[in-house]
C-alpha cells in the first residue's frame, strides 16, 4: 500500500508541517472491534498502522460519507476521491475485522479538507471502584475494574483502614494472648519451648547448659589468639569449630620458646617451636583435635620482646583443606600509651588531649599566653633593647642601624628594595614580622607575598610603618595565602625614602628555639601613574641562625648495575636539606642524604644526571654532569623450529623455519612500539594481540572486532613510521599487494567485498601538481607513455584491470591488488580510446565496475623513453614497431611470431622457434602462466598516491594516548647464523656445517646409502659484549633420515573421469631437481582392478593429463600411472577407474501461451537414446512450485504403458517411472516418448517459472540392463503465469524512455522505483502520455515515479507507456529495472504485476553499433583453465536466457547468469573453483530453448 500512503502525503492530502496546536481535534475509543471516535473538526482522510490485527477494514461513517477504505498486512487507509469528508461529531468511523486492541493501533494520521494535520489521541477511560459504599470507592472511575472492597466482607477487617480486633475485642487494639490462651497474660515460653517453663540458657547459648566460662563457648568458625602471660609463658587459645588435623603459625618477640600442653598434646600432637619462631601441630597417627575453645598449647620462653605477635596462621583440616582463621591482637609487655600503641610515648596534654600540644603557661592557665619576660617575671614588660640588653636603653637609628647616630633617612639606601628587616617574638606563639623598604621615587601602591618554613606561619593584620602615616593614608590587608596588599583610597603616595614599610603580626607554632626562613616574593610595587617599579627583593631572611643555601655538590658518579639500574652517588653538602636529581634534565628524585638508586630504566640507553643541593635558603648551582649507558636487554636464545631432513641418494637434505618465540612488539626493521599507542584515531590498537612492556595484552576481550594498523587499506611500509611488510606480520594482511604465510595469525578470515562503482577514466590530469595536466607519464622502469586515471567507489580493491576497442575483456588479467580509490596504468600509445573494467577477482563471482571510456592525447610520449636494452627485462620487438617486450616470453611456450598475438614479435630470438610449434607445446605452461608474464610488464604505478578509508592517516588526526610506557627504539636480538649437527646414534652430535641466518635448507652430501642419520640444529645470536659475543641456543627437535639409492616419486592422486567412449586422466605433478633428467609419464590400462596393466601411453615433460579415446562404453577400464626418468622408471600411482556410457540427450517440447490457476497444459518430452534402456525414472521440477502433474501417456517407445500407475508428484517434484518385471527393454532410438499434463496451481501467483529434468542424486537416472547408469542431457522450458498488469521499459533516444503497461484490470494509481545499474543518471523531467491523460505523475531525485488521478480516473485494461522520463545524462551501458512496485485498483486493493529490466546501449545515438544477428557462445577463454574462464556470448533481441553449466554425466552443475535481458554482447565469468578437474559444457539456453554449447576443460 506504500502507493496509496503517498497518495496520502503527496496528492490529496497535503499535510502542513505548521499548523498544530495543543488541543486533540479527535479522541479515539474502540466499541469491540468498531473504531468510535469524537471529532471537532471535519475528516477528509485518516490513515494508521496496525502490527496485523487487523485482517479488515469497511463501514462506519467514512464509508456512509464515500471513503475509500483499504486495509493491508501493516495499515488502514481511508479517504475520497471526490473530496468528501467526515463532518465534525461522533459515532464509529470504521469497522475493523480482527483481534484489535488500541495496543496494536499506531501512528494515526487525520487530515481536514485543507490538508492540515489534526491532532488526536485515545479517550483515556479511569478505571476502579465505583460503588460509593465501599472503602475504596474512587469518585473519579466511570469504569467499574471490580476492585471493590467492604468491611468483613471476604475478609477480618474491623473498619475501612483495615484494623483487626484484638482479643478483647478492641478494633485497632493491641492487646494479644500470651502462650497460655489469656488474653494480656504474661505467660511465655522458655528456651526449651515450654510455656511458663523454667530453662534458660547457658553462657554458651546452650538450652539448660551448665557452662559457666564464657571463654569455654565454641564460637562459629575459627580462631587462635594469644590468653594469659606470665613471665615465662604464654596461653595460645584456639576456637574450632570443627576438628582440626593439622596446623602451622609464626610467633614474633619470643626467644627459647618451646610448646607442651593443650588440646594438642591431649589429641598426641607433635608441636615444635623452630628456631625462627615457626610453631608446627600434626599427629602422626592422623588424630584430630575435636571441637573446642580453649588453650591449644602453652608456649614456654627465655626472654619476651616488648611485643609478640601471631601471624601466617594455617588450619588444616581431616582432609587436609586450608581453614579461614581469624588472628587475635598482639601481646604487648610494655605500657600502651595514650595513642594505643605498645611502648608508645603519646601522652596527653593538659587539656586531656592524646599527643596534643596544650601546655601549662607561667601563670599555671592550661593552654594559657603568659611567658616570662627578659628579667624572669611572669607576665611582666620587659623587653630586650637593639643591643639585646634586657631593659636596655639602645635604640636604631633612622637607617635600622642599633645605637646609630644618622638622622636624614635619605643617607640610608641608594636603590629601590624590600626586605624583612627583624622579625621578633610577641609570645610563645605569636611574633612580629618588620618589612623594610627603600624607594628612590614615590609609592602610589604595593603587593607583595611572605611565607615562611617556620611551622604554623600565618599572617596577622598589618600595621606602622610609611604605610600607616597619615600623609600616606594607606589601607594595608594580608590574606591567608601570604599576599600583603597596600594601597590608598584618596591617591595618597609613600614618598621616597627609607624605613619601615610595616609592621605584621605572625602566629606560630611556637617561638621557641626557631629555625627557618622567611621569603619575599611576587613583589608589585606602582608609582603614581600605575607604572611598575623595578624592586630588588631579598631572596630570604633566617630565622634562629638557619644557614644560607648551601654549596654545589661535587664528585657525582653513576655505575649501571644489573643492566637497567643506575647507582649515583655524590658527596655530601654542609647545610643542605635535600638534593634535586636530574635525568635528561627532567626531576627524577629530590632524596635528603646523597646518593640514588634508579631503577627499571630501557635498555640499551643513554642517560645524563646532575644534582643541586638546597634547603630553605634556596638550591645551589647544578653539579657536573656524568652520562652512562643501561645494557642490552637479556633474552634466551631461541632455537630453529621445525627441523626436518628428507632422504636423497648418498645425501640428505635438511629443512628448518625462523625461531619461533613469543611475538615481540618489534616491527619488521626493528623499530620497538607500544601496542596500545595505535598513533592515529579510530583504531583500538597499533598490532591487537601483542603485550606492552607491563605485560598487557592490547585487544584483550575484543577478540575479531579489534581494529589495528594491520588490514586497514593503508600500506605500512614506513611511510606512517613502522613497517608491517614482512611474513611475522602477514605482509600487512595484504595492504601493501602481497600475500603471505601469517604466521602469527594477524589477518583472520577475509571479509567479503561487495561492490566497486562509479569507475571514471580519462588521460589526462596533473600528475606533478603543477596546475598542468600532463599527457605523459615517466615509469620508474625508464619508459615515457600514455597513460589511464582510474578512479572507483565500493568496499572492493582491484585487482584486475581489462581494457578493449569494442569490448573491455579483450586486453587486461590480475595487477596486484590496489584499494583504491584511483590508480595509474601506463603503458599506452596517442590517440588510444579504450573501454575500461576492473574487478575483484579474489571473489566468488568476481566483484565487476561499471564500463568507463577514455582516450588519450596525441602527443609523442615514447619519445622521452629509454631503449628497451636500458629497461630491466625488456628486449626490442622483432617487427621494428619499436615495441618493448617480456623477455620473459622466450621460450616460454607461447608462440610470439609475426602475428603477434600477445602483442609481440620475438620470431628473431634463439629460444622462440620452440615457442612455435603450437599454442600448447611441449614443455610450456598453462595458458594463466603466460598472463603472469604479461603482467610482468608492470603498467601499474606506485608513485601515484591513492587514499583509502579510514582516513586518520591521511589527515594525521592523532589519537589521544597517555600511557606511561618505557617504549625505546632498541632492535631485536640480530641473528648470527645456523649450525647444524649431526650424528649416527641420537645424543652424540658432531658439529658439521654452519648456514647463514637467512638460509633455511642445507643439503649434507657425501652420506652412506642404508645408514640412519640424526641431526640438530642451533641458532647463533649476537652476544651482549665483547665478553660474550655470541650467543647459542639449545638443540631444535631431532630430526633423521636413511640416504637411498634415487628411486623415481610415485605420482600422486590419479584420477578417471568417464565419458563418451572416453576416459579423461589427471594426476599430481613430481618434478623434482635431481641429477638424474627428468622424461615423463606413462600411463597403463586394465580391464581387471589391480593387474594386467598393459602400457597405453608415453607423455613427454610435465603434462598432467590424458584422455584415453576409442573405449568400449559400458566396459569398466583401471588405470595407473608412473613417473618416467633418464633411467628410473617409479612404481604405479594408485589405481583409478572409469566407465564410459552412452550418452542420451532429453528435450521438452516448448509450452507458449500465458496460464491461469486452474488452467492446464501438455509437455512433451522426447530423447535420443543410443543404447538398450532397461529402467527410467524422469523427475521433473518446478522452480518455484506452481503446478502439478495431473496425467503422464506414453509416446513412441513407451507408447500403452501406463506411466500413471507409477508416477507422482510431491512438493514440486514429479516422478515418471518405468520399468519391465518381464525384464523387456528399450532398444535405441530417437523421438517422443511421453507427454505429461500439468495443471498451474491455485497459488502460483505471478510471473514465471522454470520446469527441468532434475539432475540431483535422486533425480533422473536411464539405466541398461546391468543396472549400469546413462550419461544424459536435458532442455528445460520456462513456462509463464498471468499477471494482471506488466511493466517494461522502452528506449525512445539515448536520454529518453517510456514505461509500457499491459493491464487487464482497471488501475487506480501506481508507484514504483527505477533502479540503474551501475548508477549512471537520475531523472530530469517526467510526462505522461495518453493512457494517462488527467493524471499527476511526479518523480524524485531517487527515481521513484508516482501516478494518480485528483477526478477519481483509472487506466482501462490494454497495453501501451503510461510515463514518458527524461534522464539527466546518457543512458548508455546502463541496465535500468523496476523495484518497489505498488499498483492500486478502483478500490484500493494492490494489483499483483510483473516487470523487465532493459539495458540501454547507444545505438539509437551511434549508426555504428550492431546488433549481434544471433544467440550464440561466441568465444570461451581461457581453455583448458584453472579456477576461472571467462565466456563471451550474444543476444540478437530482448528475451529470456539462461547460461548454465552440465557435467558430462548430465547433471546440472551451476547457472551462471539468467533472466531477462536486452540484445547485446555479454560476457561471463565461471569460478570452477569448487569443482573437481574433468570436462564440462556450458550452455546458452535462450527463451527456453537449447541454442549454443561448447566443452571446457578444467584442469586442477
Amino acid at each position: 500500500m506504500k502507493l496509496l500512503k503517498n497518495l496520502l502525503s503527496i496528492g490529496v492530502f497535503m499535510i502542513s508541517l505548521f499548523s498544530f496546536t495543543f488541543s486533540q481535534d479527535v479522541t479515539l475509543s474502540l466499541d469491540g472491534s468498531n473504531l468510535d471516535y469524537s471529532s471537532t473538526a471535519d475528516i477528509a482522510g485518516f490513515q494508521f498502522s496496525h502490527d496485523g490485527c487487523v485482517t479488515g477494514a469497511t463501514g462506519g461513517d467514512a464509508t456512509a460519507n464515500g471513503f475509500t477504505v483499504s486495509a493491508s498486512g501493516t495499515t488502514v487507509l481511508a479517504f475520497s476521491f471526490t473530496g468528501s469528508v467526515v463532518p465534525a461529531g461522533e459515532g464509529t468511523l470504521v469497522e475493523l475485522s480482527g483481534d484489535v486492541s488500541e495496543d496494536c493501533l499506531s501512528d494515526f494520521i487525520f487530515s481536514d479538507s485543507d490538508g492540515a494535520a489534526l491532532t488526536w489521541g485515545f479517550a483515556v477511560v479511569v478505571a476502579g471502584c465505583t460503588d460509593d459504599t465501599a472503602c475504596n470507592y474512587n469518585s473519579d472511575a466511570v469504569e467499574d475494574d471490580g476492585s471493590c472492597w467492604y468491611v468483613g466482607v471476604d475478609n477480618d477487617y474491623c473498619d475501612c483502614y483495615m484494623n483487626i480486633n484484638d482479643c478483647a475485642g478492641e478494633c485497632g487494639g493491641s492487646a494479644m494472648e500470651d502462650c497460655a490462651g489469656e488474653c494480656n497474660g504474661t505467660a511465655m515460653e522458655d528456651c526449651s519451648g515450654e510455656c511458663n517453663g523454667s530453662a534458660v540458657e547457658d553462657v554458651c547459648g546452650e538450652c539448660n547448659g551448665s557452662e559457666t566460662d564464657p571463654a569455654a563457648c565454641v564460637e562459629e568458625g575459627y580462631s587462635l589468639s594469644i590468653g594469659e602471660v606470665t613471665d615465662t609463658t604464654m596461653e595460645i587459645i584456639m576456637n574450632n569449630e570443627d576438628v582440626v588435623a593439622g596446623f602451622q603459625f609464626s610467633i614474633s618477640g619470643l626467644t627459647g620458646a618451646s610448646a607442651a600442653g593443650g588440646s594438642a598434646e591431649a589429641a598426641g600432637f607433635s608441636v615444635q617451636v623452630g628456631a625462627t619462631g615457626t610453631v608446627l601441630g600434626f599427629s602422626f597417627s592422623g588424630a584430630t583435635i575435636p571441637a573446642g575453645n580453649g588453650l591449644l598449647t602453652l608456649i614456654t620462653f627465655d626472654s619476651m620482646d616488648s611485643e609478640v605477635c601471631i601471624s601466617d596462621v594455617v588450619l588444616s583440616d581431616s582432609a587436609g583443606e586450608a581453614l579461614v582463621v581469624e588472628v587475635g591482637d598482639c601481646y604487648c609487655g610494655l605500657a600502651l600509651d595514650c595513642a594505643g600503641e605498645c611502648g608508645g610515648d603519646a601522652v596527653l596534654d593538659c587539656a586531656g588531649e592524646c599527643n596534643g600540644d596544650a601546655v601549662i603557661d607561667c601563670a599555671g592557665e592550661c593552654d594559657g599566653d603568659a611567658v616570662i619576660d627578659c628579667a624572669g617575671e611572669c607576665d611582666g614588660d620587659a623587653v630586650l633593647d637593639c643591643a639585646g640588653d634586657c631593659n636596655g636603653s639602645a635604640v636604631e637609628d633612622v637607617c635600622g642601624e642599633c645605637n646609630g647616630s644618622e638622622t636624614d633617612v635619605n643617607n640610608c639606601f641608594d636603590s629601590n628594595e624590600l626586605f624583612v628587616h627583624s622579625f621578633t617574638a610577641t609570645s610563645d606563639t605569636t611574633a612580629r614580622l618588620d618589612i623594610y623598604m627603600s624607594n628612590l621615587e614615590p609609592i602610589s601602591g604595593f603587593e607583595f607575598r611572605v611565607t615562611s618554613s617556620l611551622s604554623g606561619f600565618d599572617l596577622g593584620s598589618a600595621y606602622g610603618g610609611s604605610a600607616a602615616d597619615p600623609a600616606s593614608d594607606f589601607s594595608v590587608s594580608t590574606s591567608g595565602s601570604g599576599m600583603v596588599l597596600g594601597f590608598s583610597f584618596t591617591g595618597g603616595t609613600i614618598p621616597y625614602g627609607y624605613g619601615l614599610l610595616t609592621s605584621i603580626d605572625v602566629t606560630l607554632d611556637s617561638t621557641a628555639d626557631m629555625v627557618g626562613y622567611i621569603y619575599l616574593d611576587d613583589v608589585v610595587m606602582a608609582d603614581p601613574t600605575g607604572t611598575e617599579i623595578d624592586f630588588g627583593v631579598q631572596p630570604y631572611f633566617s630565622v634562629g641562625g638557619a644557614p644560607d643555601a648551601p654549596m654545589t655538590p661535587m664528585n657525582l658518579t653513576a655505575e649501571v648495575v644489573e643492566t637497567i639500574n643506575v647507582d649515583i652517588l655524590w658527596d655530601a653538602v654542609d647545610g643542605a636539606d635535600y638534593y634535586t636529581l636530574y635525568r635528561n634534565g627532567q626531576v627524577v628524585a629530590t632524596p635528603s642524604t646523597p646518593g640514588h638508586f634508579d631503577v627499571n630504566l630501557d635498555y640499551e640507553t643513554s642517560y645524563t644526571y646532575m644534582v643541586s643541593a638546597g634547603n630553605g635558603a634556596g638550591d645551589s648551582g647544578m653539579s657536573s654532569s656524568v652520562t652512562v649507558t643501561t645494557g642490552i636487554e637479556p633474552f634466551d636464545p631461541i632455537p630453529p623450529s621445525n627441523l626436518m631432513a628428507m632422504a636423497g641418494d648418498e645425501q640428505i637434505t635438511l629443512t628448518w623455519e625462523a625461531p619461533v618465540g613469543p611475538q615481540e612488539a618489534v616491527d619488521c626493521v626493528g623499530t620497538e612500539f607500544d601496542p596500545f599507542d595505535a598513533q592515529y584515531t579510530g583504531y583500538d590498537c597499533l598490532v591487537c594481540g601483542l603485550e606492552n612492556d607491563a605485560g598487557e595484552i592490547c585487544g584483550d576481550g575484543l577478540g575479531e572486532a579489534c581494529v589495528d594498523w594491520l588490514d586497514d587499506g593503508y600500506c605500512d611500509d614506513g611511510s606512517f613510521g613502522f613497517d608491517f611488510t614482512c611474513e611475522e606480520f602477514g605482509c600487512d594482511c595484504t595492504d601493501c599487494g602481497m600475500e603471505c604465510e601469517d604466521p602469527n595469525s594477524h589477518c583472520g578470515e577475509p571479509v567479503p567485498c561487495t561492490e566497486i562503482t562509479n569507475l571514471t577514466v580519462t588521460g589526462l590530469t596533473d600528475i606533478d601538481g603543477d596546475g598542468v595536466d600532463d599527457p605523459c607519464y615517466d615509469a620508474a622502469d625508464g619508459t615515457s607513455s600514455h597513460y589511464f586515471l582510474l578512479s572507483w567507489e565500493g568496499d572492493c580493491p582491484v585487482t584486475d584491470i581489462y581494457w578493449g576497442v569494442d569490448n573491455p575483456y579483450e586486453n587486461g588479467g590480475n595487477f596486484g591488488s590496489f584499494p583504491g580509490p584511483t590508480l595509474m596504468f601506463y603503458g599506452f600509445g596517442p590517440n588510444e580510446a579504450y573501454q575500461f573494467v576492473v574487478t575483484n577477482s579474489t571473489q566468488s563471482p568476481p566483484v565487476e565496475s561499471n564500463i568507463a571510456e577514455g582516450a588519450t592525447g596525441p602527443e609523442d610520449c615514447a619519445a622521452d623513453s629509454a631503449p628497451c636494452s636500458e629497461q630491466p627485462g625488456m628486449v626490442d620487438d622483432c617487427s621494428g614497431d619499436g615495441d618493448c617486450c617480456a623477455e620473459s616470453w622466450i621460450g616460454d611456450g607461447y608462440c610470439d611470431d609475426e602475428s603477434q598475438e600477445f602483442g609481440c614479435d620475438l620470431s628473431c630470438y634463439e629460444g622462440e622457434a620452440a615457442d612455435c610449434g603450437g599454442m600448447m607445446s611441449p614443455g610450456s605452461g598453462s595458458l594463466q602462466q603466460k598472463l603472469a608474464h604479461l603482467n610482468q610488464y608492470n603498467r601499474v604505478s606506485n608513485d601515484y598516491p591513492y587514499t583509502v578509508m579510514p582516513t586518520s592517516k591521511e589527515t594525521g588526526e592523532l589519537a589521544d594516548y597517555s600511557y606511561e610506557s618505557s617504549v625505546n627504539t632498541q632492535t631485536r636480538e640480530e641473528l648470527l647464523s645456523y649450525k647444524i649437527y649431526m650424528s649416527t646414534t641420537a645424543g652424540d652430535y658432531e658439529h658439521v656445517a654452519t648456514a647463514g641466518p637467512n638460509d633455511y635448507s642445507y643439503t649434507m652430501t657425501g652420506l652412506d646409502n642404508g645408514t640412519l642419520y640424526y641431526f640438530v640444529a642451533t641458532a647463533v645470536y649476537q652476544g651482549f659484549d665483547d665478553t660474550q659475543p655470541e650467543l647459542e641456543s639449545g638443540y631444535s627437535n631431532i630430526t633423521s633420515a636413511t640416504p637411498v639409492p634415487f628411486q623415481a616419486p610415485v605420482p600422486q592422486n590419479l584420477m578417471a573421469s568417464p565419458g563418451d567412449n572416453e576416459a579423461m586422466l589427471s594426476w599430481d605433478s613430481v618434478i623434482e631437481e635431481r641429477e638424474e633428467a627428468f622424461v615423463g609419464y606413462n600411463v597403463y590400462r586394465s580391464t581387471t582392478s589391480g593387474s594386467s596393466y598393459a602400457f597405453v601411453a608415453a607423455i613427454t615433460g610435465d603434462e598432467t593429463m590424458y584422455t584415453d579415446t576409442g573405449l568400449d562404453n559400458s566396459q569398466m577400464y583401471y588405470y595407473v600411472v608412473t613417473s618416467q626418468y633418464e633411467e628410473t622408471e617409479s612404481a604405479y600411482s594408485n589405481e583409478a577407474s572409469a566407465q564410459p556410457m552412452d550418452f542420451i540427450q532429453l528435450s521438452m517440447s516448448d509450452v507458449e501461451g500465458i496460464y491461469a490457476p486452474g488452467d492446464t497444459f501438455d509437455v512433451t518430452i522426447s530423447w535420443e537414446n543410443p543404447g538398450t534402456i532397461a529402467g527410467i525414472q524422469l523427475v521433473l521440477e518446478d522452480l518455484p512450485e506452481a503446478v502439478t502433474m495431473t496425467n503422464v501417456e506414453g509416446l513412441g517407445a513407451l507408447a500403452g504403458e501406463d506411466l500413471n500407475a507409477y508416477s507422482s508428484d510431491y512438493n514440486g517434484v514429479a516422478t515418471i517411472l518405468w520399468f519391465s518385471l518381464t525384464g523387456a527393454t528399450l532398444g535405441a532410438g530417437e523421438g517422443e516418448i511421453a507427454r505429461v499434463t500439468f495443471e498451474v496451481n491455485d497459488d502460483a501467483g505471478c510471473g514465471s517459472f522454470d520446469l527441468n529434468f532434475s539432475d540431483d542424486a535422486t533425480g533422473t537416472v536411464f539405466s541398461d540392463s546391468n543396472g549400469l547408469a546413462y550419461f544424459w542431457d536435458g532442455e528445460g522450458q520456462s513456462i509463464n503465469t498471468i499477471c494482471d498488469a506488466n511493466l517494461s521499459l522502452v528506449q525512445v533516444s539515448e536520454t529518453v524512455f517510456e514505461v509500457h503497461m499491459v493491464n487487464t484490470v482497471d488501475v487506480a494509481g501506481f508507484q514504483f522505483d527505477l533502479v540503474d545499474t551501475p548508477d549512471n543518471f537520475s531523472i530530469s523531467t517526467s510526462s505522461t502520455t495518453a493512457r494517462t491523460s488527467g493524471y499527476l505523475v511526479s518523480t524524485n531525485a531517487s527515481g521513484t515515479v508516482i501516478g494518480f488521478s485528483i477526478t477519481g480516473g483509472t487506466i482501462a485494461p490494454g497495453s501501451g507507456a503510461i510515463v514518458q522520463i527524461t534522464a539527466g545524462s546518457s543512458l548508455n551501458d546502463t541496465e535500468v529495472c523496476f523495484d518497489n512496485i505498488v499498483l492500486a485498483d478502483p478500490t484500493g486493493a494492490e494489483i499483483e504485476a510483473r516487470s523487465e529490466c532493459i539495458m540501454f546501449s547507444d545505438e539509437l545515438a551511434n549508426d555504428e553499433l550492431e546488433i549481434p544477428n544471433n544467440f550464440s557462445i561466441s568465444k570461451i577463454y581461457p581453455n583448458p583453465f584453472n579456477p576461472s574462464t571467462t565466456i563471451e556470448w550474444t543476444m540478437k533481441e530482448f528475451g529470456s536466457h539462461r547460461l548454465d553449466v552440465y557435467n558430462t554425466n548430465g547433471q546440472l552443475i551451476d547457472v551462471i547468469s539468467n533472466g531477462y535481458i536486452s540484445p547485446g554482447y555479454k560476457q561471463s565469468m565461471w569460478d570452477a573453483s569448487n569443482h573437481a578437474s574433468g570436462i564440462y559444457i556450458i550452455r546458452l539456453v535462450i527463451n527456453n530453448n537449447l541454442v549454443s554449447s561448447n566443452k571446457v576443460m578444467l584442469v586442477k
